[in-house]
């Protein structure tokens, strides 16, 4: 009886310490700022009349004892929205901008946690009054302000301007220009300014600069009043009219002596290389080289005196190579005969194929099939006109041989138009 009426005692004055603790907690709200932080805590509420019987269910049981008189399970406060599980639960770290927690969610005996994590209160706009439209950071779809649409320029003459917002134009309706007329050198399209088009008279357009001159280029007048690139004329020959003597040559307007020559290239050069051979006396079946004497291939010896064979030679038949001559218009290959006694005999030939135009029949070569003359149907033209696009055809001739190109006119190039066969 004693510990019942001191735990009772306990458990009033524990009540009354919570309500305190609670009632501080009420009075101490987060201030709310609405420029951007890390953390948010929105509004704080009054904790439930009835979570002042905590104490009296929680905190005063001991081993002994499983329940007391007036424990109701509504008062417990740390179990209304899953604050016993902090899994579950939301933080100033896992709850951020353009979220906060809110105040009145937190859990009374699990400090820094809450069940609650919303938008902040600036985020309520989810749509615009036409022109306004959303604009800056969202949040679960909702914005926190509207703004005006980016405003247009009046163009032409005839724009008019179809929606305001805070004063400037932000809409507008536009009629293109008249169509220009009389143009000296075409007309063209353009934009009108509002997804259309219009016709405007083209500028001079010159020839396109020229390329691959043989003789550099120039800056030359477009005929706008401006310039294109030209390509140089050919310049005069230096050596035209002048006249040199025999084994020279002229250069750059000068006369020279060919290579091998010396002497006044005016009147004549003559010869400066020397023979090395010339003089020199070799002996039987020995020849000279660059003024040296040497036997002849199969002899040796004394070359200034005589050389003597080295071995009898086997005749070559050239097997395989049996015909006397390569037949018209084919292709062979050849071997030279080697006599008995290492002289060179008679040249051996072997058919391996004909000439273009030609085919192989038994061991002869004969004209393929004759062809027939390509008229180029449709292709009528000799050469492809100034400013034009052409395609080309080449008329093969009855010998199968490539005859003239003709041409046909596809189209005319930027700049031209069509007129009959020709393009201006």
């Amino acid at each position: 009886m004693r510990k019942s009426v001191l735990l009772t005692l306990l458990s009033f004055c524990y009540c009354i310490g919570i309500g305190i603790f609670n009632t501080a907690l009420a009075f101490n709200t987060p201030p709310y700022n609405m420029t951007h932080q890390p953390t948010h805590t929105i509004g704080l509420k009054p904790i439930p009349s009835d979570a002042y019987q905590l104490a009296a269910s929680i905190f005063l049981p001991d081993a002994a004892e499983s329940k007391f008189s007036g424990y109701k399970l509504d008062g417990d406060y740390n179990q209304k929205g899953n604050c016993s599980d902090k899994n579950s639960l939301y933080t100033t770290k896992n709850c951020t901008y353009p979220k906060a927690v809110v105040a009145a969610s937190q859990c009374p005996f699990l400090a820094g946690y809450y069940t609650d994590c919303v938008c902040l209160p600036k985020f309520k706009i989810t749509s615009c009054n036409d022109p306004y439209m959303l604009d800056g950071d969202s949040c679960d779809g909702k914005y926190e302000k509207c703004v005006c649409k980016p405003s247009v320029s009046m163009y032409y003459p005839n724009d008019y301007c179809t929606k305001y917002c805070e004063g400037k134009c932000v809409a507008k309706s536009c009629s293109p220009d008249s169509d220009e007329t009389g143009c000296q050198y075409g007309t063209g399209y353009t934009s009108d300014g509002c997804g259309g088009s219009r016709i405007y008279c083209k500028a001079c357009v010159p020839s396109s600069d020229e390329t691959g001159c043989s003789y550099g280029t120039y800056s030359c007048s477009d005929g706008c009043g401006g310039t294109r690139t030209c390509c140089s004329a050919k310049p005069a020959d230096p050596c035209e009219g002048v006249s040199c003597g025999s084994n020279a040559s002229c250069s750059g307007g000068s006369c020279y002596c060919n290579s091998g020559y010396e002497g006044d290239p005016k009147s004549g050069c003559t010869k400066t290389y020397v023979d090395p051979c010339s003089g020199v006396s070799c002996g039987t079946n020995a020849y000279c080289s660059n003024g040296s004497c040497y036997c002849n291939t199969g002899y040796d010896g004394n070359p200034k005196t005589e050389c003597t064979k080295t071995e009898t030679c086997t005749a070559d038949s050239c097997s395989g190579y049996s015909l006397s001559s390569c037949p018209s218009n084919g292709q062979c290959s050849s071997c030279t005969v080697t006599n008995a006694d290492c002289s060179t005999g008679d040249t051996k030939y072997k058919l391996t194929g004909c000439d273009s135009g030609y085919e192989l029949s038994g061991g002869s070569c004969v004209k393929k099939e004759t062809c027939t003359a390509n008229s180029c149907s449709g292709y009528s033209l000799s050469s492809c006109p100034t400013g034009a696009s052409c395609s080309s055809c080449t008329i093969k001739n009855s010998d199968c041989s490539n005859g003239a190109t003709k041409y046909s006119k596809t189209g005319c190039q930027s700049g031209y138009h069509a007129s009959g066969s020709s393009c201006v």
